[in-house]
């Protein structure tokens, strides 16, 4: 399963991002994260490729300028610097602490320090970073948890739901994919307490949540549990007939932006 990190070397600009970062350094200062590192140790095709890193966001705009490489600064103050190079899109993350959050914004602070950057994430297979040849520092044992089936929040879920709404319904989303085990009643009764704000997120959000639990082929199977199914059903007006789709043969078809 770790071997599949590797693969990471097959992205061409990725390796040019993470060596460019890394360079000059005198420790490693970016490691791939997220959903790349999450996708590969699952046996998935990698997703869309972020980086975190210890340097200041103007420390990778110098780099990134040094390379003749386009990014965009709009969100500098959250840490991030969206980058494009050779038609793909990535995205690099400078160590941070989120504090004073409320819904979804937070106050952010720069950090140095690695466990401090994975607490803020939401669950444990989300926060296990890793290098080009494989290693990987995985301080709430994500890798354990994918092992064994078991989608996990980092902390409190009560907490964590209510810093972002959205986190419930990614949750669900992960559960339905790789669970192994029954839905976590704690997590469930923490789901329940917010949803009314989990309904009334933005739109926007929902949209793209809905189309990352299309895209899945396994739509279907949040009927299988009656509070998830109806929770689904408050939030995502018409649903209710997913349950009349086949997704496996469709999912082809549904394409993320």
């Amino acid at each position: 399963m770790i071997s599949n990190l590797i693969k990471l070397n097959d992205n061409v600009e990725a390796k040019q991002i993470f060596q460019l970062l890394n360079s000059n350094e005198y420790d490693v200062v970016c490691l791939f994260v997220g959903g790349c590192v999450r996708d590969l140790l699952y046996g998935k095709e990698n997703s869309d490729i972020d980086f975190a890193t210890s340097l200041k966001p103007n420390q990778v705009k110098k780099k990134l300028i040094s390379s003749n490489i386009s990014f965009d600064d709009s969100y500098e103050k959250y840490g991030s610097i969206k980058v494009f190079l050779n038609g793909k899109f990535f995205e690099i993350n400078t160590l941070r602490n989120d504090f004073d959050q409320d819904g979804r914004q937070a106050n952010v602070m720069f950090t140095q320090d690695w466990r401090q950057d994975a607490l803020r994430r939401d669950f444990t297979i989300n926060a296990i970073y890793c290098d080009l040849q494989g290693r990987v520092y995985d301080p709430f044992k994500g890798v354990d948890d994918i092992r064994n089936g078991v989608i996990k929040f980092i902390g409190n879920p009560d907490k964590k739901i209510k810093e972002d709404y959205l986190r419930a319904l990614r949750y669900i989303r992960f559960f339905i994919q790789y669970s192994q085990i029954d839905y976590d009643e704690y997590v469930l009764n923490s789901i329940k307490k917010y949803q009314y704000n989990i309904e009334n997120l933005s739109k926007a959000r929902l949209i793209d949540e809905l189309k990352k639990i299309l895209i899945t082929g396994l739509a279907n199977h949040l009927f299988q549990n009656n509070y998830i199914k109806d929770l689904y059903l408050s939030v995502y007006k018409g649903i209710k007939y997913l349950t009349r789709l086949e997704f496996k043969r469709k999912k082809k078809l549904l394409k993320m932006k």
